[in-house]
């Protein structure tokens, strides 16, 4: 992204840096730093221009006439946003730039690590010598003197302090009087050793501001102190001033320190405010667990032993768990409300997410049933976030406020559901994704939950509220549906009307999903039917698994209004949670709900800040590849005529409204199988015998060929089980059995043979009958495919060279689907094994089972690169079929893996399918083609909703910048409504003031994010008029003149005219969501993934400054 910032120098300078040094400075884009010598009245304004990316910056100088102040000023530095204390979230705090206020950009291009240290090691001498000179006196004299009062025998010093001078005991205790927790270092004669202000007599009475006198003060005590800089011992005395019954409790004097008790009547032991923030932030950023903290802390200042222990964890533990619960409480402005922390709904404390649909916060009037205001939803479990069964239960804390559903309602509805018999489920997809077979299956025994289910916002990955559900076995239906309707029925409530699901085993639990809503009593008078839109769908990447009707009927590429959506986003929020799961598996049941709710309020945080780089993206993104496949479905409709393309849209038309009408998207049915073939050769045999043709053989041209490719497969698994190097007598007896009757059957075919391939004399095979009797598996059985080109016609009787190509035509389509097949039961028993295999015994027979499933696949494989070898040899050119070899291309051994994303691939999006997964199924043989259309027609209606996808997702993404903004203004506002009710939930003046300067602050905020984001966004949409219906309200927000690349946007313009050439100019897109509501928005291609090619994601646009925060993208 390009910026401009301007930094403001003072009138005064100490000495003229010379030319060449102002050159450098400005290279480097660093505002000069004047001070002693005066100047003219002109103060020399520098503005520069920062372009992140590339790491380039300019500055221009410009004299703005500004008085000159009076007195000296140092720099006019804007006061950096990370280090406010702004309280959204703990792990983001401050993390809302502003573009005028951003002064900590790197000044010129980046360096590796090894280019520094390379650049180091020039200095290690000197860098030793420094540090060595800290250990002494600094080249003071022994005993050096004391800095401020000059008494002799100074041998103090405070390493916090900015200057570590050298006191005496009694300077460095008075100027310690504010700041007890800085280290303290005596010298000894020999070296500095540690010692505490505590060691030195000081004592901090608290109760009173600096300067002021106790009347009663208590008895001097002891506190220990945990603090980022280490565990410090602290003398204190409380404050026992007032009246008897309203003096303030020690607990309350230290929480005025910023000091959080351990206990609340006598604390001995607490926690600065400072190591709370940071261990809070720590722990949500790296997922370290909370005893390696503690650990630190007491290594800080006891790393060698021998100071005596210390053991505060248990103190820590609750410090740091009730502290993040104060905090969530005050971010959801349960402080503010009447009623504290009593009136807090279930889930008003999460963070919802700003771009989905919110009636009453977002959304325009009067748009609520509009399709792009369809709430989409994304269901899913993870098995890792498991919870052992310890037989305790410790307090809840905010339980069910945030994103995990309250265990006692959970319980309540399972009981409901047990005692209704609602808990079995029935699997009837051909699907590998057996999570309902496996809901009693789950290895559950000495589990409370042996993971969850969660319900996600499917475009952006927003954990819902009251949206994660704790899973018992499996992934049960009455779980996974408790957790839908807790999240959804407010939404439902609130006004929305449209809802898509997106769920990996949709296809099933889809089904009788409005009888089980029914029988909930939750949600008894819940009609599905009567929402203007519900749709189930299944993710893009799980699709491939499932079968044919499922790929059909749940696919979101033929959803209407899905735009660009994979549904797979709530897969790439488990990865951030992965860390998490000895946290869940080791803690008590409501600390691991508190542990996983601050984890999804911290990850969703994150996510609504980079909403403003993810949707800037996918804006760019979809536009331009919207026009390019607009254009291609120009193209491909010009070459049709009226009359069938308005038969082929009426029939998108008619699948839109009826899925059970014939899908425009899928190929003619009626392949040639094996199986097929034989029973029309064998009609067709029995119609030449009533006609009087009779073969000149007993066995048929068929049987003939029959026969043949039933010896190679007898073939193929005689030289599997003769692979064992070892074999025991009884399968050295098998196969001597097996190869005497695959000899017996390879004679009776050379017996046909003589007939069907009369040309071919013995002396072409003689070396076949030395191997007959002992390795017949080897033999060459001579069929036409086998057969030199320029002899087959002659040596074959006709036309049986032509039924083997039919033949071979239906083996290799055969083989295929057998492949696939067998790769995905290979895959499922991959994970059963993986998941669910303890001993070693069970390991042993389940890599049995393994091992028959890659002997299967291989010889498949060897099946099908046969077959394809005899096609190739028999129709060279092709003529069969049009184009058979985009059906049947080379399989090499890359090819033969499941469907899964590979993990070193960074992104789901980008995730690549061998050929067989995408592979289109050949068209029938021409002699049983009945309208080649059909196959036209395919192809138009994938190439028609390729755009209308991609123009839904620009309309999509638009709604989505303005929703935002509004959610971010209702928000804004929202805080301000609390300033009013903050004299009803207290009526302490100073607690009055503080709920005010908070409120008012994280309103603040949400202004500040709404000026952000419209800097970002307002002058791409501006450049192509879009979202023109709100962005008129934020023009006085931003400076909407970016400064872009031009070789970057050169680079642009020629790759999106290299695509679109000599093709039809896509129409201008509207930005009026209704502009599509006439235009059928039905299907993508099967092969058309949430990754948009290396093309257009390798350009990235200058608008984003970060990669977006959504990690399974």
């Amino acid at each position: 992204m390009s910026r401009r910032t301007k930094h403001r120098s003072s009138g005064l300078r100490s000495d003229a840096p010379s030319a060449s040094k102002q050159k450098s400075k400005r290279k480097r884009g660093g505002p000069d730093i004047l001070t002693g010598i005066p100047l003219n009245e002109d103060e020399l304004v520098h503005e520069v221009t920062v372009t992140r990316r590339n790491k380039r910056i300019h500055t221009t100088s410009k004299p703005v006439c500004i008085p000159l102040p009076s007195t000296p000023q140092l720099v006019d530095v804007v006061p950096d946003p990370l280090e406010r204390d702004d309280d959204v979230y703990s792990d983001t705090e401050g993390a809302v730039l502003l573009p005028a206020t951003r002064n900590h950009e790197r000044k010129g291009p980046s360096r590796s690590v090894s280019t520094q240290i390379e650049e180091w090691s020039k200095y290690r001498d000197e860098f030793t010598d420094e540090l060595a000179r800290h250990e002494g006196l600094m080249g003071l004299p022994d005993p050096p003197p004391c800095e401020l009062c000059l008494e002799p025998n100074a041998i103090y010093r405070c390493l916090d302090c900015f200057f570590r001078r050298m006191l005496c005991q009694r300077c460095t205790t008075t100027t310690h009087q504010s700041d007890p927790l800085h280290n303290i270092q005596k010298w000894t004669g020999e070296f500095f050793t540690r010692i505490t202000l505590h060691d030195l007599g000081a004592t901090y009475q608290l109760g009173h501001r600096p300067g002021e006198t106790c009347a009663m003060p208590s008895a001097a005590m002891d506190l220990t102190l945990f603090d980022v800089s280490g565990v410090k011992t602290v003398c204190i005395c409380y404050c026992y001033c007032g009246e008897p019954g309203r003096q303030r409790p020690p607990r309350v004097q230290l929480l005025r320190m910023r000091w959080f008790p351990a206990t609340l009547k006598q604390p001995g032991t607490a926690f600065t405010f400072r190591l709370l923030d940071f261990l809070h932030k720590l722990q949500t950023r790296s997922k370290i667990n909370l005893y390696d903290v503690y650990a630190t802390l007491i290594s800080i200042h006891n790393a060698s032993g021998l100071s005596p222990p210390i053991y505060r964890y248990n103190d820590l533990a609750f410090a740091s768990r009730v502290w993040v619960d104060l905090r969530r409480v005050r971010r959801g402005g349960g402080a503010h409300i009447d009623g504290r922390f009593n009136a807090l709904a279930p889930g008003s404390l999460a963070i919802d997410c700003p771009a989905c649909p919110h009636p009453g916060k977002n959304l325009v009037t009067n748009s609520v049933d509009h399709w792009i205001n369809t709430l989409y939803l994304s269901m899913d479990a993870n098995f890792k976030l498991k919870q052992k069964e310890r037989g305790f239960s410790d307090p809840p804390l905010s339980n069910g406020l945030a994103y995990m559903i309250s265990d006692a309602v959970l319980k309540t509805h399972l009981a409901e559901c047990a005692s209704k018999g609602l808990t079995s489920e029935i699997n009837t997809c051909g699907s590998t994704f057996h999570a309902v077979n496996q809901a009693h299956t789950k290895f559950s025994q000495g589990y409370s939950a042996t993971g969850v289910g969660a319900v996600d916002c499917a475009r952006h990955g927003f954990k819902r509220p009251n949206g994660v559900v704790d899973l018992q076995k499996g992934e049960r239906y009455t779980n996974m549906d408790f957790a839908l309707l807790s999240t959804l029925l407010p939404s439902l409530d609130d006004g929305i009307s449209r809802v898509l699901v997106s769920y990996d085993i949709g296809c099933q639990w889809v089904k009788n999903l409005q009888s089980r809503v029914s029988n909930y009593s939750v949600s008894a008078s819940l009609d599905l039917s009567s929402l203007c839109y519900w749709r189930v769908v299944v993710p893009k990447f799980h699709l491939s698994g499932h079968g044919e009707s499922c790929q059909v009927t749940y696919n979101l590429n033929y959803t209407k209004g899905a735009g660009r959506m994979d549904g797979e986003r709530i897969e790439g929020g488990w990865s951030l949670s992965g860390n998490l799961a000895i946290w869940s598996r080791e803690n008590g049941p409501n600390a691991r709900r508190a542990i996983l709710d601050d984890h999804w309020g911290s990850v969703n945080w994150q996510k609504l800040l980079g909403l403003r780089a993810f949707l800037m993206k996918s804006l760019r993104r979809s536009i331009r590849w919207s026009k390019t496949q607009r254009a291609f479905a120009s193209a491909i409709s010009a070459k049709h005529p009226a009359s069938v393309l308005q038969q082929w849209t009426k029939m998108r038309k008619d699948f839109d409204t009826d899925s059970s009408k014939p899908n425009p998207y899928v190929e003619p049915r009626d392949h040639v199988t094996l199986g097929k073939l034989k029973q029309v050769l064998a009609a067709e045999e029995a119609a030449q015998l009533s006609q009087g043709q009779k073969p000149p053989h007993d066995v048929t041209p068929s049987g003939f060929l029959r026969m043949a490719i039933d010896i190679e497969e007898r073939q193929r698994r005689l030289r599997h089980k003769d692979r064992t190097k070892v074999k025991a007598a009884d399968q050295v007896f098998e196969i001597a059995r097996t190869r005497n009757l695959l000899t017996q059957t390879i004679r009776q075919y050379y017996d046909c043979r003589k007939v069907y391939i009369p040309g071919l004399t013995p002396t072409d095979c003689s070396e076949d009958n030395d191997k007959l009797d002992s390795q017949p598996e080897v033999l060459k059985l001579w069929v036409p495919s086998q057969l030199p080109d320029e002899s087959r016609s002659a040596w074959c009787l006709p036309g049986i060279p032509d039924l083997e190509l039919r033949f071979r035509y239906a083996q290799a389509d055969d083989s295929l689907v057998d492949l696939r097949r067998h790769i995905r039961l290979l895959q499922l028993a991959r994970d059963q094994n993986a998941k669910h295999t303890k001993s070693t015994s069970a390991t042993t027979r389940s890599q049995g089972i393994l091992d028959g499933f890659r002997g299967k696949i291989r010889r498949l494989a060897n099946q099908y690169r046969n077959a394809r070898q005899a096609l190739l040899a028999l129709d060279p050119v092709q003529t069969l079929a049009p184009n058979w070899g985009q059906y049947f291309q080379p399989l090499d051994e890359q090819h033969l893996r499941a469907p899964m994303r590979d993990e070193a691939q960074p992104s789901e999006g980008r995730t690549e399918y061998a050929w067989i997964w995408i592979a289109p199924r050949p068209p029938p043989l021409p002699s049983t083609l009945t309208d080649s259309q059909d196959f036209d027609r395919v192809q138009w209606a994938k190439c028609q909703a390729r755009a209308e996808r991609y123009e839904e997702e620009v309309q999509l993404t638009v709604e989505e910048m303005g929703r935002t903004l509004r959610y971010f203004e209702w928000k804004r506002d929202w805080w301000i409504s609390l300033i009013s009710q903050c004299s009803i939930s207290n009526s302490r003046p100073d607690v009055q003031d503080g709920l005010c300067a908070y409120a008012c602050r994280q309103s603040n905020l949400y202004d500040e994010l709404i000026t952000l984001f419209v800097a970002h966004w307002r002058p791409y949409l501006s450049a192509h008029s879009l979202g023109v219906s709100w962005l008129g309200n934020h023009l006085s927000r931003a400076d909407p003149t970016p400064i872009r690349s031009p070789r970057r946007h050169r680079k642009a313009e020629n790759r999106s005219t290299a695509v679109a050439a000599n093709v039809p100019t896509p129409p201008k897109l509207s930005a009026n969501p209704e502009s599509l509501m006439d235009a059928p928005l039905d299907s993508g291609s099967d092969n058309d993934s949430e990754g948009d090619g290396g093309g257009a994601d390798a350009e990235e646009d200058d608008y984003v400054e970060n990669e977006d925060m959504f990690a399974d993208d």
